[in-house]
């Protein structure tokens, strides 16, 4: 067996060895428009090979630096442990050298084979470093309060939602948001968030809003972004109100104009998910119909903390 990259005319055969939530026509668009964003490349998506059969496959999406991995496929009846070592032993160690400094898994209680994914992530020591709760809300339209004016991004705006993360990711009850900003600095968690919501996803301008009172003072914002379209889903990317504006209830407001906003553009169903630790957040879903609908663990580590990856 051995472990490589694929290149770009080997598309259909990588999607075709192994199954996905999105079928062979939507996964394949899925990894076309990472490649197009940048968000990924054919020197990320990684094959484990026997002869001419694909045994196990993956691949990673991200900025060069942090990456993700999706779309893992691997036998899982048979000897999946040592074929998924194999994998990220030996693609980790060759997106190390070209520069990646760490890796971080988002595994549902409602992916396929989750626990035996989260059982290969364990063997090969990269750490839980959160857990948490998911809604879903699906039904009638969300009741908003007319107490904000809301500004959705418009060109120049980077700046503008780059500081407002910073200053909503103050105090955070997010234990991920926490890590990183601890690890990173402020400041670049900070324009690294802005960067990922903003590059590594599909862009509506009008599903991300500021947020601010009728004397025009910053409340907070909210970005939205497409979960699985043709499914007609959505999800939140980030929302939250700023420090010196918390205990007024204005989460409730932001997320029942955030929903609005979905629901306007044929959104029915809005899957998010929440530290379970952050009890303001979770009573705001519930608040808004929210049903609770699984379970998310988040594994995070930086590449030279682990050991055994191959030369």
């Amino acid at each position: 067996m051995h472990v490589r990259s694929i290149s770009q005319h080997e598309l259909d055969r990588f999607v075709t060895a192994g199954d996905h939530a999105l079928g062979a026509a939507g996964f394949t668009r899925f990894i076309q428009e990472l490649w197009e964003r940048g968000s990924s490349k054919p020197e990320w998506c990684f094959v484990v090979e026997s002869g001419d059969e694909i045994l196990g496959r993956v691949v990673y999406r991200g900025d060069g630096e942090e990456l993700h991995f999706t779309g893992l496929s691997l036998p899982w009846g048979g000897d999946f442990l040592a074929i998924g070592k194999m994998l990220f032993d030996e693609s980790l160690a060759a997106l190390q050298k070209q520069g990646v400094i760490r890796l971080e898994a988002f595994i549902s209680s409602t992916t396929p084979n989750a626990a035996q994914i989260r059982q290969l992530l364990e063997s090969i020591k990269i750490p839980l470093v959160q857990e948490k709760v998911r809604f879903t809300w699906s039904g009638q339209p969300a009741q908003i309060e007319q107490r904000l004016i809301y500004r959705p991004f418009s060109e120049g705006d980077d700046a503008a939602f780059t500081d407002v993360i910073r200053r909503v990711s103050t105090d955070s009850l997010d234990r991920l948001d926490v890590l990183q900003r601890e690890s990173l600095g402020v400041k670049e968690f900070a324009q690294e968030y802005f960067r990922m919501l903003r590059y590594e996803f599909a862009f509506y301008p009008h599903w991300w809003l500021l947020a601010y009172t009728q004397a025009n003072e910053l409340v907070g914002h909210v970005v939205n972004l497409p979960y699985n379209l043709d499914q007609h889903e959505g999800t939140i990317g980030y929302i939250g109100v700023v420090p010196e504006q918390r205990g007024h209830g204005y989460i409730n407001d932001i997320l029942a104009q955030s929903m609005s906003v979905m629901i306007q553009d044929g959104i029915k169903t809005i899957i998010c998910d929440t530290d379970q630790l952050n009890a303001p957040m979770i009573a705001a879903f519930k608040r808004q119909g929210y049903d609770y609908t699984g379970t998310v663990w988040v594994y995070h580590t930086e590449l030279s903390d682990l050991t055994g990856l191959a030369d």
